[in-house]
């Protein structure tokens, strides 16, 4: 990053320079950043692309964003060159319908002009695909690059954008002496996390043609983002979806949360929509309906959480210490994606009957308290004012093989940035278990604890156990440490 000074500012020593350094957070930075660029291949092209954002003005300002693109080729011998160069620049006005005002590509694109007062949010890609001669290329090098670890590929109600790069992949390698090569390189690289296939191209081209990427399991026990959440939620978490608390936690804290999206607001997403109907308050289904509009999810009070469509299908990507990214950890915010052991899901529909309690884990405090306390952090100018999660870690090995019979002793360890309390409780994750049965924790409340094999269990199943601990603090924060325990002869 580049420092700077502001034209007509004096330079000189600051006015905060006695002050002491506030705790660095944690999370800020990466955590395990690599040394270096990974070593181009001979025959090889990489693409690096950039995107800056910058508001000028303010969070109330345009929006102005530079995107920059490079093809660079190796050669047999490890000579490089550049193939080719691409750059957009373009400025949105997010607080007038998020409309593009100004845009400039180079080299120019054919139908580019199409852009020129388009919404930058849904149907965009329409614009591209129907208006332009842009070509697709950038996910299909994404997933043929050299980066090492996996490419996660979040979509929301369908893969067809994933099934076009997948496809031309195929087209271009198969019947070639690379294609094997190629085949396993992106089915390994390649996990797929989404909100449905309502297109259906996962099932018509995916499935059948790439059949060995990974689908992460998403949906069945998640914590209710889609339209119509508050109704899957259950009584007991009610709250979390009110008026009164999300006018507290999301609507009053500045900027970003008057930007947010709540029933009632007056606003919509485009023109005469009959679908979006979220900005209008005080009508019942029969009444929208007689203005004119699709009610396919019934109406709330004003001020009421909406919901998001497609938030949760990067849930399971948080560190929040779950883990639910792997495939020995299966299950987050996000959910498991597995019902009565059957094949993986995805999403969560749009149901609008209320519920009963919700059974398993009741991810939904957390989550909401979370997604509060980033709000909060936002209208917080020092580290210290505001509320940070506890750290939780297990001593010893989180992997642990044992028989049926054994004892199992467990040892946790927190502390918590901000010295809040913290209170913690052991338990037992059936839902994403594979041993069917219930264990039993000797102190479920304590950070050390013990649990003894069933005799029952065989070679193979896995038990998985939770400590979870949440401090005492404005919101209160949750975080996860889990230990899987695996069943051997």
């Amino acid at each position: 990053m580049r420092s700077t000074t502001t034209p007509g500012t004096p330079a000189g020593p600051s006015r905060n320079e006695d002050r002491v350094p506030e705790p660095r957070d944690p999370r800020q930075g990466p955590h395990h950043p690599t040394t270096g660029t990974p070593a181009r291949r001979p025959g090889s092209v990489r693409r690096t692309t950039a995107v800056t954002s910058v508001r000028p003005d303010g969070l109330q300002g345009p929006l102005q964003q530079r995107g920059r693109g490079r093809d660079l080729t190796t050669s047999a011998d490890g000579t490089t060159r550049v193939a080719a160069e691409a750059s957009t620049d373009l400025v949105v006005d997010y607080t007038q319908g998020m409309l593009i005002r100004e845009l400039a590509v180079t080299p120019g694109v054919p139908g580019a002009d199409a852009f020129m007062g388009a919404r930058a949010g849904g149907g965009f890609r329409k614009v591209l695909d129907l208006q332009t001669d842009a070509e697709r290329g950038s996910l299909p090098y994404l997933l043929l690059d050299d980066v090492p670890g996996p490419l996660y590929l979040l979509t929301g109600g369908g893969q067809s954008t994933i099934a076009r790069a997948l496809k031309s992949i195929k087209q271009q390698y198969e019947g070639t002496p690379e294609w094997p090569a190629i085949y396993q390189k992106v089915s390994r690289k390649a996990i797929i996390q989404s909100f449905g296939d309502q297109d259906n191209t996962y099932a018509q081209y995916i499935q059948p043609n790439w059949p060995d990427i990974k689908i992460l399991p998403i949906g069945v026990g998640g914590v209710p983002f889609a339209y119509g959440a508050a109704a899957r939620a259950g009584a007991e978490n009610a709250v979390y979806y009110s008026a009164d608390w999300t006018r507290e936690n999301i609507s009053s804290k500045g900027a970003f949360g008057a930007f947010y999206r709540v029933w009632g607001d007056g606003k919509q997403m485009a023109p005469d929509d009959i679908f979006d109907y979220f900005g209008l308050a005080g009508f019942t289904a029969d009444q929208l309906k007689a203005k004119g509009y699709i009610v396919w999810t019934p109406p709330l009070p004003q001020g009421a959480f909406i919901g998001e469509g497609d938030t949760f299908t990067y849930l399971n990507l948080l560190d929040n210490g779950l883990l639910g990214y792997k495939d020995d950890t299966i299950g987050g915010w996000a959910g498991d994606g597995v019902s009565s052991r059957g094949r993986p899901g995805m999403g969560q529909g749009n149901g609008s009957a209320a519920q009963p309690p919700r059974p398993g884990p009741n991810f939904i405090p957390a989550a909401q308290n979370g997604f509060a306390s980033r709000m909060k952090w936002s209208v917080t100018p020092t580290y210290t004012a505001a509320n940070h999660e506890p750290r939780v870690t297990i001593r010893g090995n989180a992997r642990i093989s044992a028989r049926p019979g054994e004892a199992v002793r467990l040892q946790g360890v927190t502390s918590d940035p901000d010295k809040n309390a913290v209170v913690v409780k052991w338990w037992q994750w059936k839902d994403v278990d594979t041993y069917p049965g219930q264990v039993t924790l000797s102190n479920p409340t304590s950070l050390a604890t013990s649990m003894q094999v069933p005799t029952d269990a065989t070679a193979g199943q896995t038990i998985h156990l939770i400590l979870e601990a949440t401090d005492n603090g404005t919101p209160a924060l949750t975080r996860y440490q889990r230990v899987v325990v695996s069943i051997t002869r």
